[in-house]
């Protein structure tokens, strides 16, 4: 019936909180899986590609090799950017042709920007609501890190992943074109949150008899 991509800021929960709203839709959800097809499709290791989704360039892409003293590549750790692109853009229109599906990340909502029946949103949240969350994932109290430098994480990885959207796709992530809705967790929760998308999908397909009871986002 739809297709749906969720693009979040770093330290919202975005895996939990995007596989519920498919659960409750009665979709396929896809976030790492995507990744992992990826990284089979282009004989990489899986670590490395889930780096490259993160521009995290440093860890693996680049092997150097203190021996030769320079820089060596290796078919296990190297990524071309163009065909990332073409692969990843084939798997998500793959799996977009299957419908039902929600997707998180990967650049989803520029892939399937004019995809029909696709709708696309962006979740974010206040940078004390963030650390908040990344803070109770901590078992023990004594291992949490200091406030700035959770602070200083969730900025990096924000500045990583949008530099991952503009150099492979060339848009701006926080673009509020790119959506049909950005909906604020610190401002409406997590169920409220869910329930807007949920609502914003079902008002979409409702019959007109139907409509009165859904809310209609236009």
């Amino acid at each position: 019936m739809a297709v749906i991509t969720i693009s979040r800021q770093f330290g919202i929960g975005g895996i939990e909180l995007t596989r519920r709203i498919a659960q409750k839709l009665g979709y396929s959800f896809y976030a790492k899986e995507i990744a992992a097809a990826v990284a089979k499709k282009m004989c990489l290791d899986y670590q490395v590609v889930l780096d490259y989704q993160e521009r995290l360039e440093h860890r693996s892409n680049w092997m150097v090799s203190s021996f030769a003293g320079h820089l060596s590549l290796s078919s296990k750790h190297y990524i071309k950017e163009a065909e990332y692109q073409q692969i990843v853009t084939e798997i998500i229109r793959n799996l977009a042709q299957q419908d039902n599906v929600v997707i998180l990340g990967s650049g989803g909502q520029c892939i399937l920007r004019n995809f029909p029946d696709t709708f696309h949103f962006r979740i974010v949240a206040e940078l004390a609501a963030r650390v908040a969350h990344i803070r109770s994932h901590y078992r023990n109290l004594e291992d949490i890190p200091p406030l700035k430098m959770l602070e200083y994480r969730i900025h990096h990885m924000d500045g990583l992943r949008k530099r991952f959207i503009q150099m492979n796709f060339g848009v701006n992530v926080e673009d509020p074109t790119l959506y049909h809705a950005i909906l604020n967790l610190s401002k409406l929760g997590r169920e409220q949150t869910c329930a807007i998308i949920i609502n914003i999908i079902e008002g979409k397909y409702a019959t007109n008899s139907e409509r009165s009871d859904h809310l209609i986002w236009q």
